[in-house]
This record gives structure tokens, sequence and C-alpha cells, in this order.
């Protein structure tokens, strides 16, 4: 399987995963495994979707690993949605979100965490066949398992952080309860919609700092704070909060609860890799290398660092071109050098297609480097 631009799909191939075009998903607009032609691209670009996986001969036998089963995806975006809306409604009353949403959206954390954290898998794409009407649902959960397969690796390597600033290994796995719940409602204050994050001329840019202050505020005092663990509010308040003190509320470095610096870095990939209203999705390798050159500004170092080492810039079945113009897919990614996948070779510099050969990039037996995301 291999990812392709929507408008550029050929007649004959055949779709790689179920795709939606409404907001809870429970019917697809497409289901896998349909054969591809020009009226069901028209319905794909029609539903915002810009890019798709597809199952045809050139990526036969890649394996392309999503961060979610289709099963757990649906079960949590179907009990996301009315929580979402009834929050939104409190919120917009002035009240705070009910103990009994305060449930629910703990079962849906429940939910995600438990594949995640108890499935050892190799790397994934974190694409999730939705468009941008999706978005909404999506990127919170999106971001729950980004955020807690980050917190997972720095809590092993450098130790949860407590209240009194103490790093510790122990009480890990309650942490990432509690960091889950952060994560899933980390947006819940934003009732009315705001731009989030984007690339500006190759630069991470995250809109103005008024929109954001008020919807992480809106967070705040709606939930409730005999419910919810404080920590897990602190990661819907300072979520936007930038390491070199230039966020909404001007906290710097370690004044940064660690559930927000995590939560920021997830927030900030899945949103720039989504399709979103008016937002093109970017590469994961673009995502990758925006917060990267983010770190020690917007993004605490540590947390960078760690979610270097768990998405792949350019995971099994991105389309690449190589620094010698040729272009091919990458078939898969060693989980201990995500900077060294390996490409199936497909077409010359002038187009010309070759007898499919498979090498590591990046390595000992290749001079080449991977260029771009074709």
């Amino acid at each position: 399987m291999r990812f392709v631009a929507t408008d550029q799909v050929e007649d004959g191939a055949r779709l790689g995963m179920d795709v939606f075009g409404g907001l809870t998903g429970t019917v697809p607009l497409l289901r896998a495994g349909v054969s591809l032609d020009q009226r069901y691209r028209r319905a794909l670009l029609d539903a915002g979707i810009e890019r798709i996986l597809v199952d045809d001969a050139e990526s036969q036998g890649i394996i392309v690993t999503t961060s979610l089963t289709d099963v757990t995806r649906q079960e949590a975006t179907q009990k996301l949605e009315p929580l979402l809306d009834r929050s939104r409604y409190a919120i917009v009353r002035g009240d705070r979100v009910s103990a009994n949403a305060v449930a629910i959206a703990t079962r849906v954390a429940s939910i995600v965490a438990e594949e995640v954290l108890d499935t050892q898998s190799g790397v994934m794409s974190f694409a999730d066949g939705f468009g941008p009407r999706g978005y909404r649902l999506q990127h919170p959960i999106d971001v729950t398992v980004l955020g807690l397969l980050i917190a997972q690796r720095l809590f092993e390597q450098y130790g949860r952080i407590t209240g009194g600033g103490v790093r510790t290994t122990d009480g890990v796995d309650d942490a990432l309860r509690r960091l889950s719940f952060g994560l899933l409602l980390h947006d819940v204050g934003a009732v009315d919609g705001f731009e989030g994050v984007r690339l500006r001329n190759g630069l991470l840019d995250q809109g103005a700092l008024a929109p954001l202050s008020a919807h992480t505020q809106a967070g705040n005092d709606a939930l409730p704070f005999m419910f919810v663990s404080a920590h897990a509010v602190a990661a819907v308040r300072c979520h936007h909060e930038h390491w070199d003190g230039t966020g909404p509320r001007g906290l710097r470095g370690s004044q940064i609860p660690q559930f927000a610096r995590i939560a920021a870095v997830a927030d900030v990939f899945d949103a720039l890799t989504s399709s979103r209203d008016g937002h093109v999705p970017e590469t994961a390798h673009a995502a990758v290398e925006a917060i990267t050159e983010a770190s020690g500004t917007i993004f605490d170092p540590e947390v960078v660092e760690v979610f270097c080492t768990i998405v792949a810039p350019f995971p099994p079945g991105t389309p690449v071109t190589l620094s010698d113009g040729s272009s091919g897919i990458v078939t898969d990614v060693p989980a201990d050098a995500l900077h060294r996948p390996r490409v199936r070779l497909l077409r010359d510099a002038a187009g010309i297609r070759l007898e499919p050969v498979e090498f590591a990039v990046g390595g000992g037996q290749s001079s080449l480097s991977i260029a771009a995301a074709a």
C-alpha cells in the first residue's frame, strides 16, 4: 500500500483503507478495497480528502500500520461526538462540564489508551482516513494516541515530573491515564473553532495568541476540578505555552507543566498533518521538520527528542524522491533508525519505469538520500 494525492490516483487502484466523509465516521464514504475511478476521485475531493491510501501493483506487500484499529477508533468517535456537543453547550451557557461528561471522557480516553499502551507495534502511520469535517472529532483522538506514545517513552527515559518538580519513574501508569484525559479534552474550550497551527513559508505559525489564550482558558474554567486531575487540566490550560515564554500566559521552560509540553507537540503534529478547512495536510516529513526547528523556542527540547524517536519522517507507504532524482516508495522503517528507511526504487530521474529494487537509504548500502516526499 502507499499514499497518493487523490487527484493523481490511477483508475483501477484499490482503496487501502476506509475513508469517511462525515463527522462520526460510522458509515464510510468509501470502503477499503473499492476499485477507484473518476467518479470516486471526485467524491473524495468534494469531501476535502486530498490524500488517500491505495493498494496497487507497485506497492504490493507494503504494510501500513495505522495508529488505532478501526473498531477502537469508531467506538471512541461515537462516544466523543455527543460528549463534545454537551460540553460545548455547557461552556456557551457559562457552566462547567458535568460529572457525567467527565465520566464519559474518562471512558473514551481509557479506550484509546488501552490499545495504544498495550500494543507493541512497529512504525505506524497517523493517517486516519477522515476529511476536514471529521477533524473536530479525530484531532483529539489522534493527539491522545501520539501524546501517550511520547509520554510513555519520555517517562521511561527521563521520568515524569511531579507537582513538586521531582522526576520519578513511579506512578507512571496512573500518570498516563490522567494524561490521556487531558489530551482528549485539550481543545474542549474551542467551542467556536480557531485557526490552529500551520506552516507559513516553511515556518511554524500558531496564529494570534488571543484566540489560543481564550480557548485554553475556557477549557480550564469548564472542567470541574473536583472530578478532574490538576495535571490533566494543566494540559488543557497550557498546551499553547511556548518554551521561550512567548505563549499566551508567558510561562517558560520548567514553568510549563510536563503534561502540557507533551500535548503541545502532539497537538501541532496532528494539526499540521490533518485535513482541515482551508488547510492542505503537510507530509509527516514537513511536520517533523517544523517541530524539530521549533525545539527550544516553542517546544520542550526533551519532548521533541523523544518525539523524533517515535514519528518517522517518511513512514511506510510514503512516495519519495531521492537525491539523484529517482523515485520510489518507502517499504519499511527500522524502529531504531527512523532516518534510514528502506525504499522500493521504481523510476529513474526521467520518470522511466525501472525494475523494482529495494535498499536502505542513508546507510552503508547506498549513497542516496531522500530529498522529499513526493
